[in-house]
């Protein structure tokens, strides 16, 4: 069997040439996509999330599930829920957010449905 040795046909990129592509890639594409595509790609990809990107992100829900009070299933529904970016941990391995939960909660107990607003 014959080895087949690949030479590239154009030189690499340098990571500065990536950093400045990367800023026209959103941020799922560059966190799913271009993270996979060597560790020095993840590096810079990673980077450009942390550095630049993550103060303007919000992470948005909404929540649906079921909980047991004295034998009773209750089903809820929160309307949203909001992450907002707070900051870094001081190595930068660590992101902080708050969460910002709609007053308004829809439940639903046997028998009777409602909205229940908190204040």
């Amino acid at each position: 069997m014959a080895t087949v040795v690949r030479t590239p046909q154009c030189p690499a990129l340098p990571l500065e040439m990536w950093a400045h592509i990367f800023t026209f890639v959103d941020e799922v594409n560059l966190w799913v996509t271009c993270r996979q595509v060597s560790q020095a790609l993840r590096v810079e990809a990673e980077r450009e999330i942390a550095s630049n990107r993550l103060r303007h992100m919000s992470i948005q829900a909404h929540a649906d599930g079921c909980f047991s009070v004295s034998g009773t299933k209750l089903d809820f529904s929160v309307d949203t829920v909001t992450a907002g970016f707070v900051g870094l941990s001081a190595d930068g391995s660590l992101a902080t957010y708050t969460l910002n939960i709609d007053p308004g909660i829809s439940m639903t107990i046997p028998g009777n449905t409602g909205r229940y607003i908190e204040d």
